[in-house]
Formats: structure tokens, C-alpha cells, sequence
């Protein structure tokens, strides 16, 4: 089925009403306006999202014929607010065989073969929802100790088509639906819509999808992927923090360990700084120029082709309690919000941390004037133990749930983060504790109080 989808393109002066198009496409809208290298993107509004996940697609994708011409894309979640979470991006829609042997005259066979190979792995779990696992099987099969990508590609290519009765498409229009399809279902999903309301959010909630040009991060000249933001998290210091990858794609940074780089010089490894020190400068300037635009230290999503650098997606910096309170002060002493806006831009619940109690105040079994005072949830304090476990429970189902993984799993941590027992301890412990410590026949007896 076909029908008007309402799609737009992200430029400057296109209104794009977070509550229409979701926060990542406003952001995205106004780093394309302040001028920051990036790339095209095109966004999808919620109801157009609802209508895909009906199989309602558009008549005409805006940007068919560069996708049919050989480019690739992105396709990312746009959720109304960003704690709620969202389907894993797919990155390199478009990959075909065909666009596999334009890019190996310039990657080389063996780099197009990794890259359409990665891409037919993540399109087969993510999208039709296969076994990762019997992929890692396969590959681990035929993968001695230097990896044969075109052997590697052959079996995931054998065995997506032995699973799916068909063969991997080769029309990037019909990856592009399916994809979008996909997200949009899991969105959609009962256990998706349990685990957004517990995180506050209502069960109906809106998502947007942007669709955005590949910059590949890699090829000639130095190319990569990378994450980060220039202020500490446990400081709120000035200094390079995050993590880039040589010749990666994404969030690959975060999770290639020890084979990522620091971003800023230093000596436990290599840098983007070293490696690449013109880079490091543009990240830099991308970096201050954010500040400013967003009012607050961002954490920058970029990828490097050739030297250069784009900014693909920015959120706030992550901070703790401390370095919070020395963000907002350096903003207001910078002259970028005022002291008012500093002091609602800092959540009143992380004081306790960063002002604990005097030593000389009273608590647990101290007494003051005759009347004992109970301890508050503070620091330490285990209510805030079982919260935090909570939402690391919840945000783990989250992302089993989303990436396609095992639903058993994501069961498994949905039980552990809403199960009865976690919010039973929890208003267990709000509660003054009227429990009495009971002994046991001997002890009474040592004690001469046995009747």
C-alpha cells in the first residue's frame, strides 16, 4: 500500500516540532542550521512512523534516487523525548552487491566485502529479527585467524537466504521499508510500551525515524568513528573525553575496547589528537560551537572521512552530581544562561551526594532534644540502590528488546526491573524499620532470661 507520508528535509528554517518529528530531529535541524559539517537527513513525522507500522508506506521517498543511485543511509529513532529510549540504529542501507563492487574500486574487495557483510548481519537481526548467535556460529566457522570477508560474506548470504526462503534483497527501497517497518513495530511492541511507562512516559508515545546520507568513516586518508564531549563527567573539567575508532562506523567506539582511541593526548594509548591532530581541532571548534548553540556541553556523535570532520547527532554531556554544579557555573561565568537557569538546570535529588550531611548532625540512633531522627534516602542509602538497579534493569530490557535480541532476555531483566519483589523493597524502604532482632533459646539461657 501507498500513501502521503509526511516527510521533510532537515535544513535551516524547516520547523520541526519535537512533539511531530521527535528531539533527535530537532537537534539534528539545529545543527544543520548553526552550520555544522554534516549531512543530509530527511525526517519521518510520528504519525507517518504509525502508518509504516500498519505496512502503509509513502508513494515517493523524497530521497529514492540518490538511495537507487548508490548511496547509503542511515535509519535512526527520533522518540518525542530521549529517555525513552528507541530501535538501535541501522546503518548502510542501500548496500547491494552492485554498490559492493563500486565501492571495492575504491576500498578495495576485501573492505566492501566487511562492509556488506556487516550490514547483512545487522539487517537480518535487527530488521528480520534472525539468530545473532548462529550468525557468530557461522562466521567463527569459517573465519581462521585472518578473516576471510568474502568467505564470511558467503555464508551469511547462504544462510540468510536458507532462513528466509529467499535471497537478500538487492532493491535498497525495499530495505529502507522493511527497516523502517521494523522499527516501527518494536516501538510499538507490548514490552516496549510496558518498559517506557516505566520510565514515565505515556504507553502511546510518539516516534519519528531519520533517514540520513552515510559519511562511511572509512577509505583513504584518515577515516573513523568516534564519541565524545569536551568537559569531564566526574569533574566538570575542561578536557577531551570520549572514545574514536580508525576506520569504524557508528557507536563502533564505544564497543571496540582496547583497540578504540582516546580522543585528547594520552599516555596510556594512541589519540585522535596524535593520529590525526587537524581532526582533533575541528572536534574542538564543533565541540565549543555547540555549546553555545545548545547552551550547554554536548556529547557529539561524529564520524571522520579523510581528515574531515561531521557531526552526526548531540545530546547533553554526562555528568554527575559534581561535575553538573561546575558545568553550570562555567556557563553562567561564560555568560551563556543565567544564574537562575543554572540553578533549574541542576536535579535538586543529587545534593545529598554533592553536599553530604555534617558530621556533627544527628542520624541513625542519635537523638536530639529526646527525639530520634530517622535517616532520609541520601547517599548510600539503599532505596537509592534499588532505583538505580531498577533502571538499569529497565534500560537493559530495553536494548534486548529493541536490537532484536532474545526475548527470553528481555523478559528476564523486564521481570527484574518491574517485578513485584524490587517495588516491594523499595516502599519496604521508606518505611521505619519495626522489626526486632530475635534470639534463639541458648542465647536466652547465657543470658538468665529464659523463662
Amino acid at each position: 500500500m501507498a500513501a502521503e507520508c509526511d516527510i521533510i528535509k532537515l535544513k535551516a528554517g524547516a520547523l520541526t516540532p519535537t512533539d511531530v518529528y521527535g528531539a533527535r530531529a530537532r537537534t539534528l535541524a539545529d545543527l544543520i542550521a548553526a552550520d555544522f559539517n554534516t549531512t543530509d537527513a530527511w525526517a519521518i513525522s510520528v504519525e507517518g512512523v504509525r502508518s509504516i507500522a500498519r505496512s502503509v508506506f509513502p508513494s515517493d521517498w523524497p530521497f529514492a534516487d540518490r538511495l537507487r543511485g548508490g548511496e547509503l543511509f542511515s535509519l535512526r529513532s527520533s522518540p518525542v523525548v530521549r529517555a525513552w529510549g528507541g530501535p538501535e540504529t541501522l546503518l548502510n542501507i542501500g548496500m547491494t552487491a552492485a554498490v559492493r563492487d563500486k565501492l571495492a574500486k575504491t576500498l578495495g574487495l576485501e573492505a566492501a566485502n566487511a562492509l556488506y557483510c556487516r550490514f547483512v548481519q545487522d539487517y537480518a537481526v535487527q530488521v528480520m529479527r534472525l539468530d545473532e548467535e548462529e550468525f557468530e556460529e557461522i562466521l567463527a566457522s569459517v573465519t581462521d585467524d585472518t578473516p576471510d570477508h568474502t568467505k564470511m560474506l558467503a555464508a551469511c548470504l547462504e544462510y540468510y537466504e536458507a532462513e528466509m526462503d529467499e535471497p537478500f534483497p538487492q532493491d535498497p527501497i525495499e530495505q529502507l521499508q522493511n527497516a523502517a517497518r521494523s522499527m516501527a513495530s518494536a516501538w510499538t511492541g507490548t514490552s516496549a510500551r510496558i518498559l517506557r511507562e516505566a520510565k514515565g512516559a505515556d504507553p502511546d508515545a510518539g516516534l519519528g525515524l531519520i533517514a540520513q546520507q552515510m559519511v562511511l568513516g572509512l577509505g583513504r586518508g584518515e577515516s573513523g568513528a568516534g564519541v565524545g564531549q569536551f568537559v569531564s563527567p566526574v569533574t566538570g573539567a575542561v578536557m577531551a573525553h570520549g572514545r574514536y575508532l580508525s576506520q569504524g562506523q557508528g557507536l563502533d567506539a564505544l564497543d571496540a575496547g582496547n583497540d578504540a582511541s582516546f580522543l585528547g593526548a594520552d599516555k596510556r594509548g594512541p589519540s585522535l589528537e596524535t593520529i590525526a591532530p587537524e581532526a582533533f581541532e575541528q572536534f574542538r571548534a564543533a565541540a565549543e560551537l555547540a555549546r553555545k548553540v545548545f547552551r550547554d556541553d554536548m556529547r557529539l556523535e561524529f564520524t571522520v572521512h579523510d581528515g574531515e570532520i561531521f557531526v552526526l547527532d548531540a545530546v547533553p554531556a554526562e555528568r554527575n552530581s559534581r561535575a553538573a554544579v561546575a558545568i553550570m557555573v562555567r556557563l553562567v561565568e561564560d555568560g551563556i544562561i543565567t544564574k537562575r537557569e543554572a540553578l533549574l538546570g541542576i536535579d535538586p535529588r543529587t545534593q545529598p551526594e554533592r553536599n553530604p550531611a555534617p558530621a556533627d548532625r544527628p542520624q541513625g540512633d542519635a537523638r536530639r532534644g529526646g527525639v530520634r531522627h530517622r535517616r532520609q534516602p541520601g547517599r548510600g542509602h539503599r532505596t537509592d540502590r534499588v532505583y538505580r538497579h531498577r533502571r538499569a534493569g529497565v534500560e537493559s530490557a530495553q536494548r534486548a528488546l529493541y536490537s532484536g535480541a532474545c526475548r527470553n532476555r528481555a523478559r528476564r531483566y523486564s521481570r527484574h526491573a518491574l517485578g513485584r519483589g524490587c517495588a516491594d523493597r523499595a516502599r519496604r524502604d521508606h518505611q521505619p524499620c519495626r522489626r526486632r532482632r530475635t534470639r534463639s533459646g541458648p542465647a536466652l539461657r547465657r543470658r538468665g532470661l529464659e523463662p
